[in-house]
């Protein structure tokens, strides 16, 4: 009992498992902020593309060169 005892209160073996818990901590905390950062360029990817055909439109539908059913049309489509 004295020797498992003694193996459980090392002092090496509780700082290698200190530093491995930290290591793991600081490993976790990079990976959620990568995460993060994955999910914000997602998101603002989408609304780039997804309000880009608006602002096309209204300017298809400005432009002098389009006739103006096209312009009425494209503007209420948009």
């Amino acid at each position: 009992m004295r020797g498992l005892a003694a193996l459980t209160s090392s002092p090496r073996r509780s700082n290698a498992s200190a530093l491995s818990g930290s290591a793991l901590r600081i490993a976790f905390v990079r990976y959620a902020q990568a995460q993060r950062q994955v999910v914000a360029h997602i998101l603002w990817r989408g609304v780039v593309w997804g309000t880009m055909p608006i602002f096309v439109g209204i300017i298809w539908s400005l432009s002098p060169s389009v006739g103006r059913r096209a312009r009425i049309m494209a503007f209420y489509a948009f």
